[in-house]
């Protein structure tokens, strides 16, 4: 990770739109993001979602059903769309929607 570089990320929180942020690259912003422990979901195309890795058994409130090309996946907590380069993290190649009357539909477009 290259820490300390500003990479522009895709922020949702519970209930709410997902909004575009610019951040400083570090572990630690990554898991005040999403409060706790970084998981990542690899989506293709370049881009990586990040969640909390125990965010369903920590009861972390349902944020969203993301509707990617080979599945859906029930997502808890705050989740943030990231690019991704190999092994580093970047800013997000695409963006986060959602949808619904509670934004509990969400996709990468």
């Amino acid at each position: 990770m290259a820490e300390g570089q500003r990479i522009k990320i895709w922020v949702k929180e519970p209930g709410k739109k997902p909004e575009k942020r610019e951040i400083e690259l570090s572990l630690r912003n990554l898991q005040e993001i999403v409060g706790g422990y970084v998981e990542t979901l690899t989506i293709g195309d370049g881009d990586v979602i990040i969640c909390n890795e125990e965010g369903l058994i920590n009861d972390l409130p349902f944020n969203c059903s993301l509707h990617i090309p080979y599945g859906t996946h029930r997502l808890f907590g705050t989740i943030a769309l990231l690019g991704a380069d190999e092994d580093e993290f970047t800013s997000a190649k695409h963006s986060l929607e959602s949808h619904g009357d509670h934004e509990e539909r969400c996709y990468v477009s």
